[in-house]
């Protein structure tokens, strides 16, 4: 299933076993906690392994194992958008100020509002 995570800043927070990052142009960036990521990057996880990217320093958005995902543009924000596998956010928590989520699938999409 894809989505798509959307944010003014990505950052990596978090990795557990094999996690390959990619710029625009195809080279390989070290994949350590705390780095940026920017359009056209791709990241891929391998099989028992995930990662956590920080939406704007305040909530995460997970990729799976064996998943693979690329940082879009979208006007003056990022997307996560997964290209395959699974990204999993957490929504439990109201978002401050009233903020959205949109959550979008190849078969659904869904707004999550406050």
């Amino acid at each position: 299933m894809a989505g798509k995570a959307v944010a003014a800043m990505l950052r990596l927070e978090k990795k557990e076993g094999m996690v390959t990052i990619k710029n625009k142009s195809g080279g390989a960036i070290t994949a350590s906690e705390g780095i940026k990521l920017y359009q056209g990057y791709t990241l891929e996880t391998g099989a028992a392994s995930y990662v956590f990217v920080s939406l704007d320093g305040k909530t995460a958005a997970k990729l799976e194992a064996s998943s693979r995902a690329e940082v879009k543009e979208a006007g003056d924000k990022l997307e996560l958008v997964a290209l395959s596998g699974k990204l999993l956010m957490d929504v439990a928590v109201p978002a401050a100020n009233g903020g959205n989520a949109n959550i979008r699938t190849s078969s659904t999409i869904t707004g999550i509002r406050g």
